[in-house]
């Protein structure tokens, strides 16, 4: 929406006041990718949406460094699109390195000096031409790991999911087949990984949302590792990051401490004793490099972010279960026995979608009409499935007998589809 050409009695003005008070509003998304042309009305757009809300930053995907150059001036925060990983790209990490650079770089042109990475979960086709390649988990590791080393301020994915042409009928300019999670809301090693560092690591970073990146403890580092470092008034983050998606990196890294500081395991909150470095392919450690004085301020403040989040996860399956019609929280054994079938039964669309979007399948899928009756029987049986879903979270248990037919059902679709050719 242009906002700075709108009359202020438009219904997106109201949407818009409506909105602005919510705590879920993070920032206004301008234009996606915005080119030349398009730089003045994204920046007067932008001091509308500041003159009516000065609490929310304005900023969108910027693909390029021109763009990122020309606009980060004026932007709080400057989100970074990076997409490294064409279809032929090699799996040894090579490509997502440059990101520390590009990030770096970003976040030096930005007027807040804030950078956000949106790093790429999907895999990109044009019709049967494959441009992009879906990540695998180490990949993953190396791009999240290697982000905050370089100072990042967050982390958002494109794309969470997508429709795809085999369950719509619409044929798109681009399709998105492989993203973190598929249409029945199954995940992949890669969305674990994510939640694996959303749960480990994200809960440190706010305690570091505005230091300065640069070299403030002298590092003897191995070539098989980037180093990011960031410092505040309570020390020094550094984030040694294993450069190899594909071997495991042991060793020590020497660092020379300052007088009265310690070196602190942020990820334990316990002290780094002297002892080699295990980092998986393309992970990382968050260490400290503090006084213990400090070290216990940032322990307590991350202490106190990773129990909320797990009071609020907890409050959510509460309420979960309320819905469903029980009002203590305690599921009864019905209950759980009908969600245990009905996430096999997710499972196994996801083993479907999974072998019909295959390379080798995909064209066939959406072209070939001998697949078509397995298409339909999916759809068919796919709105079962939400069905009871659906009655289960609102209190109505499926019958087993009910649950298992349908399971019957899919597994025998699940034969017919891998016997297509």
């Amino acid at each position: 929406t242009n906002f700075a050409e709108l009359p202020s009695d438009s219904p997106q003005w109201k949407q818009f006041e409506q909105a602005k008070n919510s705590p879920v509003v993070l920032a206004w998304y301008g234009k996606d990718e915005p080119s030349l042309s398009d730089y003045l009305h994204y920046l007067a757009n932008k001091k509308k949406i500041m003159e009516m809300d000065a609490e929310h930053p304005l900023t969108s995907a910027l693909h390029i460094d021109s763009s990122r150059r020309a606009l980060g001036p004026m932007l709080e925060v400057v989100m970074s699109d990076i997409y490294p990983l064409e279809f032929q790209t090699p799996k040894d990490g090579a490509a997502i390195l440059r990101n520390f650079d590009v990030l770096r770089r970003c976040r030096d042109w930005s007027a807040g000096n804030r950078v956000w990475l949106v790093a790429q979960a999907f895999s990109n086709r044009q019709k049967f031409h494959y441009s992009s390649r879906y990540s695998t988990p180490e990949e993953m590791n190396l791009t999240l790991y290697s982000a905050i080393a370089a100072g990042a301020n967050g982390i958002l994915f494109f794309i969470y999911n997508d429709l795809p042409t085999i369950l719509d009928g619409k044929l798109r300019v681009e399709e998105f087949d492989r993203t973190l999670v598929d249409p029945w809301g199954n995940g992949n090693p890669v969305y674990d990984r994510i939640a694996e560092f959303g749960k480990n690591i994200a809960p440190i970073m706010p305690s570091f949302l505005d230091a300065a990146s640069g070299d403030y403890v002298r590092i003897d580092s191995p070539d098989e590792l980037l180093v990011g470092q960031l410092k505040n008034e309570l020390g020094v983050l550094v984030i040694p990051v294993n450069k190899s998606t594909e071997a495991e990196w042991t060793g020590t890294l020497s660092l020379h401490l300052p007088a009265g500081c310690d070196l602190y395991d942020l990820e334990t909150l316990k002290p780094a004793k002297i002892r080699p470095l295990r980092l998986r392919p393309g992970m990382g450690a968050v260490l400290l490099v503090a006084t213990p004085e400090h070290f216990r301020t940032i322990a307590a403040e991350i202490t106190t972010r990773r129990n909320n989040m797990e009071a609020e996860l907890a409050e959510l399956h509460r309420k979960e279960l309320i819905s469903a019609g029980f009002p203590d929280g305690k599921a009864s054994p019905d209950w759980l026995a009908a969600k245990n079938q009905l996430a096999g039964i997710q499972q196994i669309f996801g083993d479907i979608y999974s072998y019909l979007t295959e390379p080798a399948q995909i064209e066939k899928a959406e072209t070939d009409l001998t697949f078509k009756p397995a298409l339909e029987e999916i759809k068919l049986l796919s709105c079962r499935y939400f069905e009871l879903r659906r009655n289960l979270y609102s209190g109505v248990i499926p019958a087993h007998a009910e649950l298992e037919k349908l399971k019957q059902e899919l597994d025998m679709l699940a034969v017919r589809c891998r016997s297509l050719r």
